[in-house]
């Protein structure tokens, strides 16, 4: 893949190759080194990485180009401030996967372990399946043993086998069904941060107890439906933990206040 100027990607400082008899023998090889977010929970996946000024192709976005039959892999980016910012990515000219300014997309998990269908590999050795299975189908091979260590923490469930998680992006990029979370995403939550508490702060110490407890709630709730709402139509991820808490936060010190004054106000009567 070409060099994209100054726009910002996930690098890696080195990396280990696969058994030279199986690279001579593949059509392509990706890289499927996946970090998890700070809290440990893997979410988010590159689609492409900056290796020594390089850019390669992760191992589902390598599987579905061969799978496709298609030659070339071409990045979209977006000037922002300075710099540029990618916002998706096309598979040939017809398929565009929307990317997070870094190039990464949000895993779209189907579910729990055992979403996709696993043959164990005893059953391929004494060919005890049907051939059917693996006609015009992609086909990950990997571990599920415990004592192998490929387990990952996802949202659903603390130990998640690694090669499902590559299932998931696989299927994703096959129907091009990602919640996208564009690089301007970042100012939208910061406006969005801004714009409830302001209300809050300003609005609040103007009511009565009962009518902050009711505003609160209404705010609230009406955030979260604009979350859910930009979530489920127009597949679009915004923050929702730090502005909960920052309205949950005024609208209790706001009730506090309210309650002690209130109570100050009977003890003067």
């Amino acid at each position: 893949m070409p060099e994209l100027g100054n726009a910002s990607f996930v690098t890696m400082p080195s990396y280990t190759a696969n058994v030279a008899t199986l690279q001579e023998a593949a059509k392509g090889a990706g890289f499927f080194s996946l970090n998890p977010d700070p809290d440990g929970v893997l979410r988010r996946a590159p689609l492409v990485i900056r290796l020594h000024g390089k850019l390669y192709s992760s191992l589902a976005l390598e599987a579905v180009r061969i799978y496709y039959s298609l030659n070339t892999i071409s990045i979209q980016a977006k000037q922002l401030g300075q710099g540029k910012a990618i916002s998706g990515i096309y598979l040939g000219a017809k398929k565009l996967v929307s990317t997070d300014g870094e190039g990464r997309v949000i895993i779209p998990y189907r579910g729990a372990s055992n979403s996709y269908r696993y043959i164990s590999a005893r059953d391929v050795l004494n060919k005890n399946f049907s051939a059917k299975l693996f006609v015009n189908t992609i086909v990950l091979v990997g571990t599920t043993a415990g004592g192998l260590l490929d387990f990952r923490a996802v949202p659903m469930q603390s130990v998640y086998p690694g090669v499902e998680v590559h299932a998931n992006l696989i299927s994703g990029l096959l129907d091009n069904k990602f919640p996208v979370e564009p690089a301007w995403t970042k100012w939208a939550n910061l406006v969005l941060l801004i714009m409830f508490g302001l209300i809050l702060t300003v609005w609040l110490p103007c009511l009565h107890v009962l009518r902050q407890a009711l505003v609160s709630i209404s705010i609230i709730l009406l955030f979260v439906a604009f979350n859910l709402w930009m979530w489920m139509s127009q597949g679009l991820v915004l923050a929702m933990a730090i502005p909960m808490l920052l309205m949950i936060m005024l609208a209790t010190l706001n009730l506090a206040y309210g309650l002690f004054t209130q109570e100050i106000g009977r003890a003067h009567v």
